[in-house]
């Protein structure tokens, strides 16, 4: 009995061992598991809310500290949504209009409310209001019901639309992302593009707001504990649906890389977002609205040393189609104009942007929707030293 009791005791006692230096070591390899302020609003979630139509959004009046290893920002959420100051929905007197569409790039992560393109877009201008309505997750199929509400809603001149080059090929044709769910879009060969996924399930509606995403995560002081519990919730909760097994890898590779399988994705992926688009398009037209677009480069385009403009072909390709005009980017940024360990623009990068924007913007009269810039003439800056101003 003596002989039991003592092998369970080392039994016990190992077991223990091993889980302390499990923890140990889990905590210490997952360096990008720990970028996030514990104290501080270090998640982006927090800031948002349920949204039926959208999955989710901004959540007005929502104000907190948002702070990751590189950088710490003072964040507050106006009446409307919008990360910024309070605005009207009427235009201010003397005052011409931009509204501007996109996920996290817009919504400014990694930059102060004037380090982000639309703040540095504003300050160029002299007698323009930029309008912010950016949510981080979103993607086209997004982007086309906010420029919906944005043109019954507020009086705008022009929208722009930020197309982030890494996922929104991706983003658009999946159900689930990051554990949330949105409306997504498949090719339905009678009405051409279906957007589905209604009703959006509120699967996180009693912890939306808790449940630390990214960050640091325990369980009864326990990483790996929670680590569990984590995939136990994902297999439970999580069901994916839409374009199954698509990558964000397949839009930055040649033709002849990818299988057949593959290469029918890439092409349904473009076909649906440039539905999408079209769409935006007609609408913005209808309101005598100007309307372009922003490719958003990321870390993905700067991978392999020279840039990568795969991505951005195929998305000039559809704006082209459409008679949109598309802003070349790709080749005006580098690796230098990302946080090192965060995946978004630095203050250069949002500076850069900015400044793409504001000149093509200044050669057209965009308060006029019989104005288009001719895209044999756009911008040639490959050369032009680019400055905050």
């Amino acid at each position: 009995m003596k002989r039991f009791c003592f092998k369970i005791l080392a039994v016990t006692i190992s077991l223990a061992l091993s889980l302390f230096v499990a923890e140990v070591v889990v905590r210490n390899i997952s360096p990008e598991q720990n970028e996030f302020s514990v104290t501080a609003t270090g998640n982006q979630y927090k800031f948002y809310q349920f949204d039926e139509t959208l999955g989710w959004s901004n959540r007005p009046g929502m104000t907190g500290t948002y702070q990751r290893k590189e950088f710490s920002y003072e964040i507050s959420m106006n009446q409307h949504a919008m990360r910024q100051r309070d605005v009207t929905k009427a235009r201010p007197a003397g005052k011409r209009r931009i509204a501007v569409i996109g996920d996290s790039f817009v919504w400014g992560i990694g930059a102060s409310d004037q380090e982000r393109v639309t703040g540095l877009l504003e300050e160029k201008f002299t007698d323009v209001e930029v309008l912010n309505f950016g949510v981080v997750g979103y993607s086209p199929v997004q982007y086309e019901i906010v420029t919906d509400r944005v043109l019954k809603e507020f009086d705008v001149d022009a929208v722009v639309v930020m197309f982030c080059l890494g996922n929104d090929h991706v983003d658009s044709v999946l159900f689930e992302q990051n554990g949330y769910y949105k409306p997504y879009a498949v090719l339905n060969e009678q009405e051409g593009v279906e957007v589905k996924g209604y009703p959006i399930p509120n699967v996180k509606q009693e912890h939306l707001d808790d449940r630390p995403m990214h960050a640091p995560h325990y369980h009864y002081g326990s990483r790996i504990l929670a680590l569990c519990q984590e995939h136990l919730v994902n297999r439970s909760e999580e069901k994916q649906a839409g374009m199954i097994g698509i990558s964000e890898d397949y839009f930055y590779q040649q033709s002849d890389q990818l299988s057949p399988k593959e290469k029918q994705m890439v092409a349904d992926s473009v076909k649906i977002n440039q539905e999408l688009f079209r769409r935006m398009k007609e609408n913005a037209d209808a309101h005598g609205k100007y309307m372009c677009v922003v490719p958003a480069p990321t870390k993905s385009e700067y991978q392999s040393g020279s840039p990568n403009s795969l991505c951005y072909e195929k998305l000039k390709k559809t704006c082209d189609t459409l008679q949109i005009d598309c802003l070349s980017t790709v080749e005006h940024l580098s690796m230098d104009d990302f946080w090192v360990s965060d995946g978004h623009w630095n203050l250069e990068g949002n500076i850069k942007i900015s400044q793409l924007i504001f000149e093509h913007l200044s050669q057209i009269d965009w308060t006029n929707p019989e104005s288009r810039y001719d895209s044999s003439q756009r911008l040639q800056m490959t050369n032009t030293k680019i400055e905050r101003k």
